[in-house]
């Protein structure tokens, strides 16, 4: 379902990423959603997507870090966000 949406909207947030307004832009989408109980998983889906072309590039990793700031996500034993922004994180996400 979330990969659906980002097809669907992939060229808006292409748009998005190459403006200048990225964080208002990104905490407008968040604000919406920011009560759902499952944002790990969410914030795991987005690491997914982020590193399924072989890549994680500084913009995703600063895209996934701010929105587990805007979200008050901390690590947990289940989802270790500290590792996300490692550089050996593809390997521990490939599993989830």
């Amino acid at each position: 379902m979330a990969y659906d949406w980002f097809r669907l909207n992939k060229h808006i947030l292409e748009d998005i990423r190459d403006n200048m307004s990225l964080e208002t832009a990104l905490f407008e989408t968040l604000a919406p959603i920011k009560s759902i109980s499952h944002k790990s998983d969410v914030i795991s889906c987005m690491v997914k997507i982020a590193i399924s072309d072989g890549k994680y590039c500084a913009k995703e990793k600063n895209l996934i870090k701010k929105t587990c700031l805007f979200w008050n996500v901390r690590s947990d034993p289940h989802h270790d966000f500290d590792a996300i922004f490692s550089s050996d994180s593809h390997s521990k996400f490939l599993h989830i």
